[in-house]
């Protein structure tokens, strides 16, 4: 007997239907699309520095790729064959910055947000004029009658630029609600929450055309999601823990957290550093964060390696051994660790710290973590795995505006001189499941605080004096 589900339908309402885009963009030529690949193919060839642990031909990928660019219709599609030339690099600093236009005019966006839980997949958030709420909560089961995390491995993990395999996750979830303009609906089946009741939901894409001030949504997003992005802040969630929070580390970030400092250094039985959501920009906001639970007077930060071609070498390296990794196209440099003198106008805590981080900890934000993680009775990280994302991104340009970058260093650790190469593991691995998220609850923030609470009367915060 066939089994049947109900439907999950959106409220009838008044809106301009969304019809096709007339024509997507056109402006690269044939010659224009190759040269394109070509520039990036060789760029990558001799400055992406992961270069050693690729494990296919990049010379067959070139090609294989080039033979798809060629049939490509549109700069829209050219740009995806360009995405996912890029994603089998696994590199969050290699790949296309910038295209030559506007995404959101060929792009539409379902009116929901979906998050991904250890691989799983759940609407998070729905509009209240277009969803019935029965699917708060609901874990997506299967779209396009086809096994969610099969779908997604094939149309979305081939196009996700990220090392770490719960980051490669968690921006497929985003990709999940975005669609080219014109495309089916979003559709499928999804449990509901707190129940064994599957249901078919048919979703239009149509969030930006009906897009309002006025819309409300219900939500089970946690709060933490929604703290300034540039500015640092802090909160207290017991009158003697303090939470630091920081998103991007922007260049004036040192004289917002100087500000907040005596009050923490005052207050503070326990410091929170939130930086699930630390991004990169200026390295220095590292430093000078570093200096604040760091008493040391020379602090050591991380070296560095980059790839190196010489021509020379290079010719004389098939049979002469010294120059062998220059004929292999394998030849690095390094940058050796450095120490940093102390800014004495900087104020230091001295109490416990741990420091909270996650899969969109990445760049500048991790290039701290780095110079923490083998450091003399560093900060307890608690959270889930960083990004794995650092390093220098060297921009390459492409006809008609467009841009991709490469990674062209890559950091060491300061004190072992290892690379990194995926993204920090916490010492305390904590992550939150649906039930968290429809409780309003923050598991990490719980285990911190609680860990700090049990070490409240411990002087023994960071110090580089003892190595």
């Amino acid at each position: 007997m066939k089994k049947s589900f109900p439907i999950i339908s959106f409220v009838a309402m008044s809106f301009v239907a969304a019809s096709a885009h007339p024509g997507y963009p056109k402006m690269y030529t044939q010659e224009e699309k190759i040269y394109a690949l070509g520039v990036c193919w060789s760029e990558l060839k001799f400055n992406f520095v992961g270069i050693e642990d690729i494990t296919f031909d990049l010379d067959s990928l070139y090609r294989a790729t080039l033979d798809r660019v060629i049939k490509t219709k549109n700069d829209v599609e050219f740009y995806r064959e360009l995405d996912r030339f890029f994603g089998v690099f696994h590199d969050g600093h290699t790949d296309i910055a910038l295209k030559h236009y506007d995404e959101s005019l060929y792009y539409d966006d379902i009116p929901a947000s979906i998050m991904a839980l250890d691989r799983r997949f759940y609407f998070t958030s729905i509009k209240k004029t277009e969803l019935d709420s029965l699917l708060l909560g609901a874990e997506i089961l299967e779209i396009d009658g086809i096994p969610v995390k099969q779908y997604v491995e094939n149309n979305y993990i081939p196009y996700v630029c990220r090392s770490t395999d719960n980051a490669q996750w968690i921006y497929a979830a985003n990709m999940m609600q975005t669609r080219m303009e014109g495309q089916r609906k979003f559709k499928g089946k999804a449990r509901l929450y707190g129940s064994n009741r599957i249901v078919r939901f048919n979703i239009p894409f149509n969030w930006r055309k009906t897009i309002s001030d006025k819309d409300e949504y219900w939500s089970i997003i946690p709060d933490y999601r929604n703290i300034p992005v540039h500015t640092p802040t802090l909160h207290w969630p017991t009158n003697d823990i303090a939470v630091l929070s920081l998103g991007y580390f922007d260049e004036d970030a040192p004289q917002k957290i100087h500000a907040l400092m005596p009050e923490i250094c005052d207050r503070a039985k326990g410091l929170i550093i939130d930086l699930r959501y630390g991004r990169g920009c200026h390295g220095d906001v590292g430093w000078y964060l570093r200096m604040c639970i760091d008493s040391a007077d020379s602090l050591l930060i991380a070296g560095s390696r980059v790839r190196v071609n010489n021509s020379y070498y290079r010719s004389q390296g098939n049979y002469v051994k010294e120059y062998e990794s220059y004929f292999l196209n394998e030849a690095y440099e390094e940058v050796p660790s450095e120490w940093i003198e102390r800014n004495d106008s900087v104020p230091c805590v001295h109490c416990p710290v741990a420091v909270l981080i996650g899969s969109s900890t990445a760049s500048a934000c991790e290039d701290f973590l780095i110079d923490l993680y083998e450091a003399p009775h560093r900060p307890v990280f608690i959270g889930e795995e960083t990004m794995g994302s650092t390093g220098a991104p060297y921009v390459v340009e492409l006809p008609h505006g467009g841009c991709a970058r490469i990674c062209s260093r890559q950091v060491l650790f300061p004190y072992s001189r290892k690379p990194f190469k995926q993204g920090i593991k916490p010492d305390m691995e904590v992550k939150f499941t649906i039930d968290d998220l429809m409780k309003g609850r923050d598991p990490v923030i719980e285990n911190a605080i609680a860990y700090l609470q049990a070490r409240k009367n411990e002087t023994a915060y960071l110090t580089s004096d003892d190595r």
